[in-house]
């Protein structure tokens, strides 16, 4: 009988001290001044201003990587859904090229500056010569769901550009 007396107690006395630990805890909470978001200057260093609009130079301009003047190249990968086919190919501007049934060319490459977010884009052209789907516009390697293009058969992505 002892025994279960002194569990109930210091059961009891366990309790009482949780609570008392909780109670000066609650008094000791300093709540901080109220912040007039208004007066706050808006702040867009988290912000990925290039990728939200997709202002690329529709241009190469002179501070893009170049291999010999208007020869860059993109790399780009090109998936066969239906068959599982991985082809990695190499365009150079204004080149075209024929792989399975798209004849895809590469407009323009554009490569930020080393100082600024890492960004990779390729303007492509992406024709169905079976009358499918045409895709054009900018793909984006960071964000392919973004500019992606919507075929039944393949998939194309940026790799890089060179």
């Amino acid at each position: 009988m002892n025994n279960g007396l002194q569990k109930i107690s210091l059961l009891i006395l366990l309790i009482l001290t949780f609570l008392n630990i909780n109670y000066s805890s609650a008094n000791e909470i300093e709540v901080a001044p109220l912040i007039n978001l208004n007066k706050i200057a808006p702040s867009y260093d988290d912000l990925d201003e290039d990728l939200i609009g997709l202002d690329i130079p529709a241009e190469v301009g002179e501070n893009k990587k170049f291999n010999d003047g208007n020869k860059n190249s993109a790399h780009i990968g090109v998936l066969d859904k239906i068959t599982a086919e991985v082809s990695s190919i190499e365009i150079l501007s204004g080149e075209e090229v024929l792989i399975h049934d798209l004849k895809i060319i590469n407009k323009s490459c554009y490569i930020s500056l080393p100082e600024e977010k890492p960004l990779v884009a390729v303007y492509l052209v992406v024709e169905d010569t079976k009358g499918g789907n045409n895709f054009f516009g900018w793909m984006v390697k960071g964000l392919p769901s973004v500019s992606s293009m919507e075929h039944p058969l393949y998939d194309i992505w940026v790799k890089d550009c060179a």
